[in-house]
């Protein structure tokens, strides 16, 4: 777990934190939560030898078709232009440490069920978080270290980042406490290629309130704005995920039959 932190939350987030003032919120955002499930499927496949049916592949790629509309960036819209290679690519890093470090989480949880200490509740998903902020802390503060050695500050830039920290702390609880423990509850009874497609979906859960709130953003890093298509989209998305949760309508028959045929066999 300590390693699975290492990678998500220490490299991939960085690499999410330099994406986003060279190629704005919305392309990072698509390169990161489009380009994290399929990473993440093609290491377990490889790794775990982990694979989603056939419907389940479909409407996961379904639900990323529709991130991807929602968010990806209209021509009006100014995006920043320089660095976009240097941006992109940082973009790409982040979506495979993100999935990279859920296939470890899953590696990790295998280990531990193998030794007789299987993860299955919310409170093991609290500490699975935990251990792996810790790895997040260990690889930022190694960062934060080399930026001070290797970059003096400029005596000119009169940003203050103390005005915005009540925003990272609330930032921190929400996300890296509350939302990674659910997200490891998760991790520990589905594969990830069902997983991330569900988890790419966050940025729509915000967008509806943004039609009605003020969006805040630099000039060098813009936000999102939700439009209709945007919106239209995301039902398409909520399709996407009922289905492979729940099935199609066949294959929850099919699966009522095949549980009835067993319970017959049993009785007999």
């Amino acid at each position: 777990m300590f390693l699975s932190g290492c990678v998500g939350f220490g490299i991939g987030d960085l690499s999410m934190f330099q994406a986003y003032p060279r190629i704005g919120a919305r392309r990072t955002i698509v390169l990161i939560q489009c380009l994290a499930a399929p990473f993440g499927a093609l290491i377990e496949w490889l790794w775990l030898h982990h694979t989603p049916t056939g419907a389940q592949a479909f409407y996961g790629v379904v639900i990323l078709l529709g991130v991807a509309i929602a968010l990806i960036p209209a021509k009006k819209d100014a995006q920043p232009t320089q660095g976009l290679v240097t941006g992109t690519l940082f973009g790409i890093l982040a979506g495979f440490c993100q999935g990279s470090s859920a296939v470890i989480s899953r590696k990790a949880y295998e280990v531990a069920r193998d030794a007789g200490h299987p993860f299955h509740s919310v409170t093991d998903g609290i500490n699975a978080a935990y251990q792996r902020i810790l790895g997040g802390i260990l690889v930022s503060v190694l960062f934060f270290g080399y930026l001070r050695l290797a970059h003096k500050p400029d005596p000119d830039d009169k940003r203050d980042w103390r005005r915005g920290l009540k925003w990272v702390a609330a930032n921190a609880m929400v996300g890296p406490a509350f939302g990674v423990s659910c997200y490891q509850w998760a991790l520990m009874t589905e594969k990830t290629s069902i997983v991330l497609p569900i988890v790419a979906t966050t940025p729509l859960a915000v967008m509806p309130s943004l039609t009605t709130s003020k969006v805040i953003a630099s000039p060098g890093a813009p936000g999102l704005v939700a439009c209709w298509p945007s919106l239209e989209s995301s039902v398409s998305v909520i399709r996407g995920i009922r289905t492979s949760a729940v099935g199609t309508p066949s294959s929850r028959s099919a699966s009522r039959n095949l549980k009835t045929g067993r319970a017959g066999a049993r009785r007999s």
